[in-house]
C-alpha cells in the first residue's frame, strides 16, 4: 500500500483519514476479496477521496483501477482503468475529466 498525504497535513501527528489524499492498494494473491472490496469500503467510510487499485493479471501488464469518493453515499465510484505503463489521472483532476471505468476493473472488483 502507498499513502499520499495532503501537503498541508504532512507534519500533523497522529495522521487522520482526512489528511490522506490518495491510497494505492496492490492486490495480493490470497487476499483478493479484502483488497478489492473490504479495503475500498473502509477507505470510503473513512472519507478518503481517491483510491487506486493495482491488479496483476496472470499474464500481462498490471492494470490500475482508479476510484473517487462519492461524498453523498460514502462509496467509491470507478472512474478509469489503465495499463500501468499508461499515464494515470492525477487525483487533483476533476471527475468529469476522467474516463469511465472499463469492464476489466468491474470484473476484477467482484
Amino acid at each position: 500500500m502507498v499513502v499520499v498525504y495532503r501537503a498541508d497535513t504532512i507534519d500533523i501527528m497522529p495522521a487522520r483519514p482526512e489528511h490522506i489524499l490518495l491510497v494505492v492498494e496492490v492486490v495480493s494473491p490470497g487476499s483478493e476479496t479484502t483488497d478489492r472490496i473490504v479495503k475500498a469500503e473502509q477507505y470510503a467510510r473513512a472519507g478518503i477521496s481517491y483510491y487506486w487499485r493495482v491488479e496483476q493479471p496472470p499474464a500481462g501488464v498490471p492494470v490500475v483501477c482508479t476510484y473517487v469518493l462519492d461524498p453523498a453515499t460514502r462509496t467509491t465510484v470507478p472512474v478509469r482503468s489503465s495499463r500501468a505503463s499508461s499515464t494515470l489521472p492525477h487525483p487533483s483532476q476533476s471527475r468529469s475529466a476522467l474516463l469511465g471505468c472499463s469492464d476489466v476493473c468491474r470484473a476484477l472488483r467482484y
